[in-house]
C-alpha cells in the first residue's frame, strides 16, 4: 500500500493503467488484479474520508492521483526592488517601485519552507513529504494530534538546512533522481481494550523507519513534541540532541493552530491575521505562531510588523540549533533587512546545491533586492523550474516576468505574467490573481510609454482588497487615479503615506512621493513637484538604501538637465556610475551622459556613449529616445540621411510626444534639404497635434522646437505666437535652459520680421538667462550677435565673431554650423572660412541644399554699400 502511495504521489495527474501499476509496484511477484483493487481500497481508507477522492478511478483504464493544490504562501516583499520597478524615463518614472517589489517578493516570502538550505558537506539534499492517514472515526482530539504532528514536524523540517519539505503536489518534481524523497505517513488512534490511551506514530514508507509514542489524551501535545524530536533526530542527525523550543500551546489551542495552518495554505490572509493575533495573545511563547503572523504580515505588505514578529520568533528560538540561523537570515533578507548577508548565504548554497530551484529563485530575488537585476535574470534563466508544481511555477513565472520588465523586455514579461495569471485563475488564488494583474498593468503602462489605463489598476486593486492586501490595493488605486481626470491624488497620497509608514514600508512611502511628484510635474505644478522630490531625496538618505539614493540621484540629474546645469548633471552621473548599475538603470545613465555631451556640442562623444548602451536591457522608451538623440546628433554632423533614418525611428512610437519630436526633427531635416513644402506639412501636423499632449512640460518642449522651425520657414508671426505663449510658464518654472531656448527663438523670429530692436532685446535676455553651457543656444545667439554687428556697420567685429564661432564648430565637428557660417560670410562679402569648392562639396555630399542663413537676414536692413567691394577683394 505504501509503495502504491509513493508512486501515486510521485506522479500526480498521470493516468496509471492497471497493468503498469502491477508491474511497477509488484515487479516480478505474480499477483492478481484483485490485489490491486484491494490495495487501492485500503489506500483510500488510510487516506481518510477527506482525502479518499484524491484517487480517481478511470473506467477500464486505471487510476489518477489528484491531490488538491496546496500553494505555499506567496508573500510580498518590501523593497524598491532594489531597483524598483524599473528605471523609466525621469520625465515619468511611473512604475510603482515598492509594489513591483512586492509582486516579485511574493516569490520569496512564501514561508520558511521556501528557504530550505543545504548541508555543509557534499551530500545530496533530501526531500520529505508528510501525509496524515485515517482521521475519520477517531476522537477529535486524537485526529487533531495527528494534524498537530504534521504542522509541528513540518515547521521544524522547514527550518532545518538539510531537508526540503514537499507538499503532495510537489511530488511531481521529485522525479529528479538527484534528490532523495521520503514519504512519511502520520497517524493516531486509540489503544485497544478501553484503556483510554492513544498512540501517535509515523512510518517511513521508503526506508522502513517507524516511530511510535503512547499516552493519554491530556498528554497529546507532549506526545507530539516527543515523537517529532525522534523523527527530526533520525532525518537530521546534526540536529540530534538540540534543545528545540516547546510547542507552548494548551490542548484547547491545538485546533486553532491547525486551522491557522490550513488558512495559511489557502492564502486566507485576513483570516490568518485575525486568528493569528488572537492565538499569539493566548500563547505569547509560541515561536511558530509568531512566524505564521510574520508570514501573513509580509504577504499583505506590512513589512515593519512582519519583521517585528520575525524578531520575536528569533528570540524564542534562541535555544534552537544553530543550523536554523541561515533560514531565518534568508527570511529577514526578503523583508528588506540583512539583504547583503542573505545574498551571501544564498550564493554559497546555490553553488553547493545547483539543482535546488527554490534556492535558485531565492538567489535571483536577493540579487534583485541588492540592485543587480541583470544578474538576477541570468540566475533565473539558468534554473530548471518548468517541472515544478503549479504553486512554485507561479512564483517563477511572476519573478521572471518582473525581471524581464525591469530589464526592458516587455514582450516576454507580458507572456509570463499572463501565464501566471492563468494559473492563479485556474487555482482560484485571490492574492496571486491580484499580483499578476498588477504586474500586467505595469507592463501595459510600459508598452504605452507612461500612459495609464486605470481599469487595469482598479481590477488589481479589487483583487488585492479581497485577499487582505490593503496596502498594495491602495497603491494600485493610486496608480489608477493617474488615468482618471480630476482625481484627488494628493489625498490618496496622504492616506498611502500614513499607512505605508505604519506598515514599515519605507520604500513604498518613498516611491509614492516620487509618483505624485512626477504627476505634478506633468501637470505643470513645478513647485509642488520639487518639494515632493526634496522629501523623497531626504527619505532616501535617511533610509540608507543604495537603490533609493540611485533614484533620488536620477531625479536630481533629470532636474539639472532641464535647468541646463550640465556641471551638476555630470556630477550626479559620476556618483551614479560609481555604483553597480544594471538593467534599465544603466541605460538611462548612458542616455543622460549622451545628452550632456550633446548639449555641449560633444557629438562624437555622445554617439560613442549611445553605442555603448546595452539595448537588450532597455525598454521601448529608452530605445526610442536613443533614436531621437542620434537623429539630433547626425543633424548637427550634417549627415541628413542618418538623421532622417533615426528621427523616423524616433517618431515610430505610441507616445505622442515622441511622434511630435520625430516629426519636428524631420521638418528640420526637410528645411536643410531644401524641401520647404514637406517641412511645412510636418509643422502643421505638429501644431495641430501638440494640444493633445497631456504633459505640460512636453507641450513646452514641442512649442519651443516648433517656434524655431516656424521662424526658419518664414512664418515668424506663428513662431512668436508659439514662443510667447510658453515663455511666462518657463520663467515661473525656473527652467533657465528652456527659457533661454524660447528667448533665442523669439530673437530669431523678430529678426525674420525685420525688428532689430526687439531682436537685440531678446538676445540680451537670452544671454542673461543662459548659463553658457548649451552649444545649441550659444551658437544661435552668437550668430545673432554677428548679424546685429553687421547691421550696425561693425563689419570687422561681425567677421571676427563668425570666424571665432567657426573655429568652435570645427572643433566640435558641427558641419551644419560650419556650412551656415560660410553661407553668411559669403552673403555679406566677408572672407570665407573655406574654399568655395570645399564648402560646396560639404553641401552636396550631405544634401544640405537648404542650409542657408537667408531666412534670418533677408528681413533686416543691411545699410551695407561695401558688401560687393569686400566680395571682389577676397576673390
Amino acid at each position: 500500500m505504501f509503495e502504491l502511495l509513493l508512486l501515486f504521489a510521485a506522479e500526480p495527474g498521470v493516468l496509471h493503467t492497471r497493468e503498469e501499476l502491477l508491474r511497477r509496484v509488484w515487479g516480478e511477484v505474480v499477483v492478481g488484479d484483485a490485489n490491486l483493487t484491494q490495495s487501492v481500497s485500503m489506500l483510500r481508507k488510510a487516506l481518510g474520508r477527506k482525502r479518499r477522492d484524491w484517487i480517481r478511478t478511470v473506467s477500464r483504464s486505471g487510476y489518477v492521483f489528484e491531490p488538491p493544490e496546496s500553494p505555499v504562501a506567496v508573500g510580498s516583499e518590501h523593497t524598491l526592488a532594489e531597483p524598483g520597478r524599473s528605471f523609466h524615463p525621469p520625465r515619468g518614472w511611473h512604475l510603482g517601485l515598492a509594489a513591483a517589489a512586492v509582486v516579485v517578493g511574493m516569490a520569496v516570502l512564501a514561508s520558511v519552507a521556501l528557504h530550505h538550505l543545504g548541508r555543509s558537506d557534499q551530500t545530496l539534499p533530501e526531500s520529505v513529504a508528510l501525509v496524515v492517514l485515517g482521521e475519520e472515526g477517531h476522537h477529535t482530539e486524537v485526529a487533531q494530534a495527528a494534524r498537530l504532528l504534521e504542522v509541528w514536524l513540518g515547521w521544524k523540517l522547514d527550518l532545518v538546512p538539510s531537508v526540503r519539505r514537499l507538499h503532495m503536489p510537489h511530488f511531481s518534481s521529485a522525479s529528479d533522481h538527484h534528490v532523495r524523497t521520503r514519504l512519511i505517513t502520520l497517524s493516531a488512534g486509540p489503544l485497544p481494550h478501553g484503556t483510554q490511551r492513544y498512540y501517535l506514530q509515523a512510518h517511513d514508507s521508503q526506508y522502513g523507519g517507524h516511530w511510535r509514542v503512547e499516552g493519554r489524551s491530556a498528554e497529546l501535545v507532549t506526545l507530539v513534541e516527543s515523537l517529532a524530536s525522534k523523527i527530526v533526530a533520525e532525518l537530521v542527525p546534526e540536529a540530534a540532541g538540540s534543545d528545540w523550543p516547546a510547542i507552548n500551546l494548551e490542548p484547547d489551542q491545538v485546533a486553532q493552530l491547525v486551522e491557522l495552518d490550513r488558512l495559511t495554505r489557502v492564502h486566507q490572509w485576513s483570516a490568518v491575521l485575525e486568528k493569528g493575533k488572537d492565538l499569539a495573545e493566548q500563547a505569547p511563547g509560541s515561536a511558530m505562531v509568531h512566524l505564521y503572523l510574520a508570514r501573513a504580515m509580509g504577504a499583505t505588505g506590512q513589512m515593519r510588523v512582519a519583521h517585528e514578529f520575525l524578531q520575536k520568533a528569533r528570540a524564542l528560538l534562541v535555544s534552537a540549533p544553530d543550523i536554523i540561523d541561515p533560514a531565518l537570515t534568508l527570511w529577514a533578507g526578503t523583508l528588506g533587512v540583512e539583504s547583503e548577508q542573505a545574498l551571501e548565504v544564498a550564493e554559497q548554497l546555490t553553488e553547493q546545491y545547483s539543482r535546488r530551484t527554490d534556492l535558485a529563485r531565492h538567489r535571483a530575488v536577493l540579487l534583485m533586492l541588492n540592485g543587480r537585476p541583470a544578474d538576477a535574470l541570468d540566475s533565473a534563466r539558468s534554473a530548471s523550474w518548468y517541472l515544478e508544481p503549479p504553486a512554485e511555477r507561479f512564483r517563477w513565472l511572476l519573478l521572471k516576468s518582473y525581471l524581464h520588465l525591469q530589464n526592458g523586455d516587455l514582450h516576454v514579461a507580458a507572456r509570463q505574467a499572463e501565464q501566471a495569471l492563468d494559473l492563479a485563475v485556474e487555482r482560484n488564488w485571490m492574492l496571486e490573481r491580484g499580483l499578476a494583474s498588477l504586474t500586467l498593468a505595469d507592463i501595459d503602462r510600459g508598452r504605452k510609454l507612461g500612459r495609464i489605463d486605470g481599469d487595469y489598476y482598479r481590477q488589481a486593486a479589487d483583487l488585492l482588497k479581497q485577499s487582505g492586501a490593503e496596502l498594495l490595493a491602495l497603491q494600485a488605486d493610486l496608480m489608477a487615479s493617474f488615468g482618471e481626470a480630476g482625481s484627488n491624488s494628493d489625498a490618496d497620497l496622504d492616506t498611502l503615506l500614513a499607512r505605508a509608514r505604519a506598515a514599515g514600508q519605507t520604500m513604498l512611502e518613498f516611491d509614492a512621493l516620487r509618483i505624485i511628484a512626477h504627476r505634478h510635474f506633468h501637470e505643470g505644478d513645478i513647485d509642488r513637484y520639487r518639494r515632493l522630490l526634496e522629501q523623497s531625496a531626504s527619505m532616501a538618505d535617511a533610509m540608507g538604501s543604495d537603490t533609493a539614493r540611485q533614484f533620488a540621484l536620477l531625479d536630481a540629474v533629470n532636474e539639472s538637465f532641464l535647468r541646463g546645469d550640465i556641471d551638476n548633471m555630470q556630477s550626479g552621473l559620476k556618483q551614479l556610475s560609481e555604483g553597480e548599475l544594471q538593467g534599465e538603470a544603466r541605460a538611462w545613465v548612458q542616455h543622460f551622459r549622451a545628452a550632456a555631451h550633446l548639449s555641449r556640442g560633444g557629438f562624437v562623444h555622445a554617439l560613442d556613449v549611445l553605442d555603448e548602451t546595452v539595448l537588450d536591457q532597455a525598454g521601448p522608451a529608452i530605445v526610442q529616445i536613443r533614436e531621437c538623440l542620434r537623429g539630433r546628433i547626425y543633424l548637427a554632423l550634417g549627415e541628413l540621411v542618418e538623421a532622417r533614418r533615426n528621427l523616423e525611428r524616433c517618431g515610430n512610437s505610441e507616445a505622442l510626444v515622441r511622434q511630435l519630436s520625430g516629426a519636428a526633427g524631420l521638418a528640420h531635416v526637410d528645411l536643410l534639404a531644401g524641401d520647404r513644402q514637406r517641412a511645412t506639412e510636418r509643422m502643421q501636423w505638429v501644431a495641430q497635434s501638440m494640444e493633445d499632449l497631456t504633459s505640460v512640460p512636453d507641450r513646452w518642449a514641442i512649442a519651443i522646437e516648433l517656434g524655431e522651425l516656424l521662424a526658419r520657414s518664414g512664418a515668424a508671426d506663428q513662431a512668436l505666437t508659439q514662443l510667447q505663449a510658453v515663455l511666462p510658464a518657463l520663467h515661473d518654472a525656473d527652467y533657465p535652459w528652456l527659457e533661454s531656448l524660447a528667448l533665442t527663438g523669439l530673437a530669431e523670429a523678430h529678426a525674420v520680421m525685420g525688428n532689430l530692436e526687439a531682436t537685440h532685446q531678446y538676445v540680451k535676455a537670452a544671454e542673461q538667462t543662459a548659463n553658457g553651457e548649451c552649444w545649441y543656444v550659444n551658437y544661435r545667439l552668437t550668430m545673432l550677435e554677428a548679424v546685429i554687428a553687421h547691421i550696425e556697420q561693425a563689419h570687422d567685429q561681425a567677421h571676427q565673431i563668425l570666424i571665432g564661432l567657426h573655429e568652435q564648430a570645427l572643433t566640435r565637428g558641427d558641419i551644419l554650423v560650419q556650412v551656415l557660417i560660410d553661407d553668411l560670410l559669403r552673403q555679406w562679402g566677408y572672407v570665407p572660412v573655406c574654399e568655395a569648392s570645399t564648402c560646396e562639396i560639404m553641401r552636396l555630399e550631405n544634401g544640405l541644399r537648404g542650409a542657408t542663413m537667408e531666412w534670418l537676414v533677408r528681413g533686416l536692413p543691411t545699410n551695407d554699400e561695401n558688401a560687393e567691394d569686400r566680395s571682389l577683394a577676397w576673390h
